[in-house]
Formats: C-alpha cells, structure tokens, sequence
C-alpha cells in the first residue's frame, strides 16, 4: 500500500533511472553470418582490363581536341547519339568532361570546362549541371 502523501508513482518503464540503466547495458554481440566473405586480391584488381577501349578514348581525345568553337555537354552528347554512336562513347564523353572540370584536373588538357550558368544538362541519359567545354587557347596545333 502506497500512502496517500507520495504521490502518483512513475512505472518502471518511463523512470529516468531505468533508461540510464537501460542505455547503459552492453549491446548485444553481433551474430556471426553463415557466409564466409573473402578478401580481394589487390594484384587481381589493378591487373582488371580497362572499362573502355584505347581506340574508342582515342576517338573522343580526338574530337575534343578538335573542338571549333565552344559548345555544352548536352549539345556533343546529342550529337554522339545522332550519328549513332554507342552509349559507351557517350559515357566515355562525359567522364572526361569530368575529368577536366575537376578543381585537382591536370593542366594542359584539350579543352576547358566551365559549369553553364545554373542550366542542367539536357540528356535522357545523363543528369546534373550542364558544362560548358571549349578548346583550350592554344591547344589546336
């Protein structure tokens, strides 16, 4: 029997001191998984072929080395795909767009990229800000 002059009691459940104690338990052990998970070779990684061929990346150095005048990303992209080339050149495309828009790119790439003014690019196939790329001065021979 609870005298009358304590007052409501609190249950175990909601008292401050039983979520201390609570959150003060260890956590359970993770239980081990039935599947054993082997470690990658590093030599087996780096010796992988590379995603895309020599010939196609010479291609697309080629034609952004060939630029005449600035143009967007969307705007090469579209014209890949008109002149029906494979989807893997167009990735190929973009990826070294990237590359030369990165702040740690290499200096002295073909061409120059530029992110257009807060447009995005106008691609089923891709997504993001559209770029501007433009030959680099003094890097047609």
């Amino acid at each position: 029997i609870v005298p009358f002059f304590v007052g409501a009691q609190a249950g175990p459940g909601t008292s401050l001191r039983s979520l201390v104690h609570w959150m003060l338990k260890p956590k359970r052990p993770p239980t081990a998984p039935d599947i054993l998970i082997e470690q990658a070779s590093l030599s087996e990684i780096a010796s992988e072929a590379p995603r895309f061929p020599e010939a196609l990346m010479a291609d697309v150095r080629a034609a952004l080395k060939d630029l005449p005048s600035p143009t967007t990303l969307s705007a090469l992209l579209a014209e890949l795909k008109a002149r029906n080339q494979p989807l893997e050149s167009r990735q190929l495309l973009a990826l070294m767009a990237l590359e030369q828009f990165a702040v740690d790119a290499v200096e002295g790439g073909p061409v120059e990229v530029a992110r257009a003014g807060g447009r995005s690019i106008e691609s089923e196939e891709f997504a993001g800000d559209e770029l501007t790329i433009a030959p680099r001065s003094g890097a047609r021979s």
